[in-house]
């Protein structure tokens, strides 16, 4: 069979979001009852966004869902709050509805807590811990705010210079295609390349800012590329995909690529397993795909036809490689 050679380069994306706006200089109150309710201002801009596939560079003028729970701590879970969707502002700043809009207005006012999702969900919930997003192919990258302390009434967090800060929740998946000469001949054009078995529902945890797959099974053959007409292995344009964190670790059997070409279909085609990714984070080691990360997998065709791999320890910017003989 094809023996594949793997390569993937890690690259950490940049989660951290900057900017500011013009309309927090100044926190308005207004008359209501006894005491004067006073308003929270809200931002949220996006840097740079490695990641992002689909070509989205930052939130202004995106929909996101917001969620508000108050309390005189952090909270360490989410079960009862107000959520609200939103389009951010070309300036990065949210304008908050009549429900989130307002300070706790009590003799001792609690402290507002925000969480902001993207991409919006359709119904915005009003409590748990658990967000399902379901039909994910793959097509685009699933963000989650920290917790954003909006501080109280009596001491307002400035929102110019304290912004919501959203991290990536999946990985990045990069294949790029390889072959010698006469492995090209042999092989002829590629025409799909399919990711096995990838679950279609995915649970983001308000509490632990993790997602993982959804326990009810809803699993798809993720298609990443297909063309009929076929493209020379060493030219095709193949998109990127973002999965869930934890695939692809020592001796696992979750992340399994099927390529098929010209003169291999897909009855002759046999799955290929990547597994062994390593990357090194703050000098440890860490197993399989990470959120906020870019892998690229690399497989390189030879004239063999039998499988191999091997997959050197992965870094920032390094690099590992393996083969897959004919």
């Amino acid at each position: 069979m094809k023996n594949l050679v793997l390569s993937m380069l890690a690259m950490a994306s940049i989660s951290v979001l900057s900017s500011c706006s013009s309309e927090n200089d100044v926190i308005d109150e207004v008359t209501g009852g006894d005491q004067d309710k006073v308003e929270i201002k809200l931002n949220t801009g996006v840097g740079v966004i490695t990641t992002k596939a689909d070509a989205v560079t930052d939130l202004k003028d995106q929909n996101i869902t917001i969620l508000r729970q108050d309390g005189s701590s952090t909270p360490s879970d989410w079960t009862t709050y107000s959520g609200a969707n939103y389009t951010v502002g070309n300036d990065g700043s949210i304008t908050l509805n009549s429900e989130q809009k307002y300070y706790d207005n009590s003799s001792t006012p609690k402290n507002s807590y925000f969480i902001g999702i993207y991409p919006q969900v359709s119904t915005a919930p009003t409590s748990g811990n658990t967000i399902t997003f379901t039909n994910e192919i793959g097509d685009h990258d699933i963000l989650c705010s920290q917790v954003y302390d909006a501080g109280s009434k009596i001491s307002q967090t400035d929102a110019t210079t304290n912004n919501m800060k959203f991290d990536h929740m999946l990985s990045q998946v990069k294949i790029q295609l390889e072959a010698t000469t006469s492995a090209a001949t042999a092989f002829g054009k590629v025409k799909k390349i399919i990711i096995k078995n990838m679950p279609k529902a995915l649970d983001l945890s308000l509490k632990d800012k993790t997602i993982t797959a959804n326990a009810t099974p809803e699993n798809t053959n993720m298609t990443v590329y297909d063309n009929a007409s076929g493209e020379n292995i060493g030219t095709a344009t193949i998109p990127d995909k973002f999965l869930i964190p934890g695939l692809g670790k020592l001796d696992a059997t979750d992340l399994q690529i099927i390529i098929v070409t010209d003169n291999y279909n897909t009855d002759e085609s046999k799955t290929i397993t990547i597994s062994g990714i390593k990357t090194l984070v703050n000098s440890a080691e860490t197993y399989g795909t990470l959120a906020g990360y870019k892998h690229t997998i690399k497989i390189t065709f030879n004239d063999n036809i039998s499988i191999s791999t091997e997959v050197n320890s992965i870094q920032t910017g390094g690099e590992g490689s393996g083969n897959v003989e004919n």
